[in-house]
């Protein structure tokens, strides 16, 4: 089901795509349809001296909506359509994708161990060169609450034979958004082989500066190589304070179509918050739906009701037991504050929940009338190509 939904939110590019060259008559080659529609464009590589971390948690929708840049869009005139059976024939199955994904609802998706907001906080690793020679900053993640250490590791490796030349003087210096460099570390050598040198060490932030430390941070990495010169590497992470901390559950009950998931959620402000959390099957280990809420929460302890629908416990065939793990919670932004995430103490915490057979559901399918209208204009679009 995962790999339908990748081709949906190609539609809206497609459909732009049909209308702007069936308007002109102009016919583009097939090399550049295809590359609309499979071939996304390619990022801007990041400055040498950067490593760029996508530390924002993705947006997961079960179903991308097609028909969302459709409103202004009229039937193109007849003589115009002729001869694109291939481009009827790839929108005809877009549109069955969509009809499927809606039978499921988007708080309640269907997953697999490739989901993103598995490993929302993912760091890559930029690798920079100096002769046959790479080096590299290596985090376990992007993100990180205070007064969390962050477990720094800097690496130098040898690409061929040639022995890594003597390394001096490594400098790990951390400033935040404002050009204010709050610490600076000498790091010590963990390892030395003649094809890999490590570097490591725990940087802890020091107690009752939560302010300085948040925002982007900056890890900029200074060392002296003999016979190299000098040489640097910035590093980018995100460190904040948390917005809040799931505590537990209660007991779970089925209502209707739905296994209700009461979960307690403590956060320091009043403000809009979503809840993510990840089903799992306690038999196979594996991830199987991702439960999705968002209300909004008073200032200390709070009860948020994750919902899983028949629908999607049914697609992946697992009456339970049930593990709910991997939360990411949001505090939406508002007119002063931008989008804040937290997962407080939680980053290891495991609910377990019973299993619950299928008859004790309300078995009744999942129907969005919003979304459904939403499909048919679409599929009007379709019909309309002869």
């Amino acid at each position: 089901m995962d790999k339908q939904k990748l081709g949906i939110g190609a539609a809206i590019i497609l459909i732009l795509f049909i209308g702007f060259y069936f308007f002109l008559g102009e016919e583009p080659p097939p090399e550049e349809v295809a590359s609309v529609v499979q071939t996304p464009q390619s990022p801007p590589m990041p400055p040498d001296d950067v490593i760029v971390n996508e530390t924002e948690v993705p947006k997961l929708k079960l179903v991308d909506d097609p028909t969302q840049a459709d409103t202004e869009l009229t039937t193109p005139p007849k003589d115009h359509m002729a001869g694109k059976p291939e481009i009827k024939q790839r929108l005809e199955e877009i549109a069955a994708e969509y009809a499927e994904n809606l039978k499921i609802p988007a708080y309640s998706q269907v997953i697999d161990e490739t989901a993103p907001t598995l490993k929302p906080y993912q760091f890559r690793p930029y690798q920079r060169h100096f002769g046959n020679f790479q080096y590299d900053v290596v985090l376990p993640k992007a993100n990180y609450f205070y007064p969390e250490i962050i477990p720094y590791k800097f690496r130098i490796f040898a690409s061929q034979s040639e022995p890594i030349p003597e390394i001096f003087n490594i400098i790990a210096e951390i400033s935040n958004e404002t050009g204010l460099v709050l610490a600076s570390f000498e790091i010590p050598q963990t390892t030395n082989d003649e094809m890999e040198k490590t570097y490591t060490l725990d940087i802890a932030p020091p107690a009752d500066d939560s302010t300085a430390w948040s925002g982007e941070l900056k890890i900029l990495t200074k060392f002296l190589v003999m016979g190299y010169g000098d040489k640097a590497l910035v590093t980018q992470i995100q460190y904040q304070v948390s917005v809040g901390e799931i505590v537990s559950i209660d007991d779970t009950t089925v209502e209707g179509p739905h296994l209700i998931i009461p979960v307690h959620v403590n956060v320091p402000k009043q403000a809009q918050y979503k809840l993510r959390g990840h089903l799992f099957s306690q038999q196979s280990g594996l991830p199987l739906l991702l439960l999705d809420e968002t209300q909004l929460l008073n200032q200390g302890m709070n009860t948020v009701m994750l919902k899983a629908h028949i629908s999607g416990i049914k697609w992946v065939n697992d009456e339970g037991p049930y593990q709910l793990k991997s939360f990411i919670l949001e505090r939406m932004p508002d007119a002063i504050n931008k989008i804040s995430y937290g997962m407080g103490n939680t980053d290891n915490v495991t609910f377990n929940i019973p299993a619950h057979s299928f008859d004790q559901y309300k078995d009744e399918p999942y129907s969005d009338s919003a979304e459904q209208q939403k499909l048919q204009r679409f599929q009007q679009i379709i019909h309309n190509i002869k």
